[in-house]
């Protein structure tokens, strides 16, 4: 069977290293949205979009080929082989892109066009020297990056926009240093020099990479279409001020996307490793049967718990977000379940699938978008993203029957609905007594659906604490 441990392993380890900063970053959101008006945060989640957008145009993210690539390498010349292509065509396209991002930023007299692509080469970068410590298997080094990148960024952000009052330009500032100390420190440690040379560089090679990472763009920007959409249209048509209370009501499933995003780096890996095993069809269900009981029980308690704590966290101003966290919220499941089948499709390398699916996704989400907004408002927005993430769970459900048979849990997912109808009530209701009902009855189905994981971490903690004695 494929190595459940291992899996189990490389996701802790890469938790902690990103947990605890985004929990110091989530908690000075307060703070952020004190200082910071609505316009000046909407304003920086929508350069942050622009730019998530723009990223894997310049790279086609060829790091992603890399990391598939080293995965199946077997000596440190083939390593150096692969390493040299991807890093070289990188830092290539990021010089010529740069230039011509900088005519069109001045052509338009963008305010923030030396923020934007000081941001875009920084996040590449970064991106990039991450991706080499996966792939190279220093996944306790790649923890150490992410935690030393979210303290970077707290700190900084405490320094430009708390004791120096710099507002959004302080924000971005912190991004782009933070970006620059992670990507050098990291390059260093990594010794990429010793990976890299121009006589290894091959376009065979090349055009072998870009052939599996090319599809992966149309999936990569379509996620970004989805959320720049969102916020383009509702920055439109409703103003600058209604992003920002939209960018807030994100942040909230975004916690989610956190944990799922530990898990999803370390099941690229393992996900790649198990095709090999005979056994394959029973792990992944494993998995999987595994991972949708703690998103649902993550989303459950995130929901009902919100009632009680949000207006401890969150600025009055941005209290409109409130309404549309829910949604949301369901609407990230959706979501991550959705990228766990991309995970097996990346690798069986069918990296069609996932392009296909997901452009499909972000032109129903941008119709739907436009056609709602004046009607609905923000929950256009809200709306949209939902049936878009759950048409791109369906298709890509309906397309893994080739690879793999899940088993369809039907109950769970009755059950479930059901629940999550309670909750939504309870949230929406106004009244204290019930807030307290919808986190009760969250928490003990959360319990029960996942007792299994529990019982086997109770049973870890029970030997290794006897083992101590």
């Amino acid at each position: 069977m494929g190595s459940k441990k291992s899996l189990i392993k490389n996701t802790v380890i890469i938790a902690i290293g990103k947990c605890s900063t985004q929990a110091i970053s989530f908690c000075l959101l307060p703070l952020y949205t004190s200082i910071l008006t609505e316009a000046a945060y909407g304003t920086f989640d929508f350069i942050n979009t622009v730019v998530l957008f723009i990223v894997p145009f310049i790279t086609l993210l060829m790091e992603e080929a890399m990391f598939r690539f080293l995965i199946d390498a077997e000596s440190e010349s083939e390593k150096k082989h692969i390493i040299s292509q991807s890093v070289i065509f990188i830092l290539i396209n990021i010089i010529i892109s740069s230039f011509v991002l900088y005519v069109i930023l001045s052509l338009v007299k963008y305010e923030f066009k030396f923020y934007l692509i000081f941001f875009l080469i920084t996040t590449i970068l970064t991106s990039l020297t991450e991706t080499l410590a996966r792939g190279l298997s220093k996944i306790k080094f790649y923890s150490i990056l992410g935690f030393f990148s979210g303290a970077l960024i707290v700190t900084l952000n405490l320094i430009f926009i708390v004791y120096l009052q710099m507002g959004l330009i302080g924000l971005l500032t912190s991004y782009i240093v933070a970006n620059v100390i992670i990507s050098v420190l990291g390059l260093c440690k990594l010794k990429v020099w010793k990976y890299l040379s121009l006589k290894e560089v091959d376009f065979f090679k090349i055009k072998e990479m870009i052939k599996y990472s090319f599809p992966l763009v149309p999936n990569s920007i379509s996620w970004v279409i989805i959320n720049l959409s969102d916020r383009l249209v509702i920055t439109t048509a409703i103003g600058a001020e209604s992003n920002g209370i939209y960018a807030v009501a994100n942040k909230f499933p975004n916690l989610i996307n956190i944990f799922y995003g530990f898990f999803y780096t370390a099941w690229k890996e393992e996900s790649a490793k198990a095709i090999k095993q005979e056994d394959v069809n029973a792990y992944y269900n494993i998995i999987y049967k595994d991972l949708k009981r703690f998103l649902m029980a993550i989303s459950l308690c995130l929901i009902s718990v919100l009632p009680l704590t949000f207006h401890l966290v969150i600025n009055a101003k941005f209290g409109e977000s409130f309404n549309y966290i829910p949604l949301l919220i369901v609407s990230m499941f959706f979501a991550n379940i959705s990228g766990f089948y991309g995970g097996i499709f990346s690798a069986n390398k069918e990296t069609k699938i996932m392009g296909i699916s997901t452009v499909y996704a972000a032109l129903i989400n941008i119709v739907l978008n436009i056609i709602f907004i004046k009607l609905l408002g923000i929950y256009a927005a809200v709306l949209s993203t939902l049936i878009s993430n759950l048409l791109t769970y369906i298709y890509r459900y309906v397309k893994l029957k080739k690879f793999i048979l899940m088993e369809k849990d039907i109950n769970f997912y009755i059950t479930s609905f059901l629940i999550l109808s309670v909750n939504m009530f309870c949230y929406y209701s106004n009244i204290y007594f019930l807030y307290l009902i919808g986190f009760i009855i969250s928490f003990i189905y959360s319990v029960y659906i996942n007792r299994n994981i529990l019982k086997g971490i109770y049973n870890k903690l029970k030997t290794y604490r006897g083992e101590l004695i």
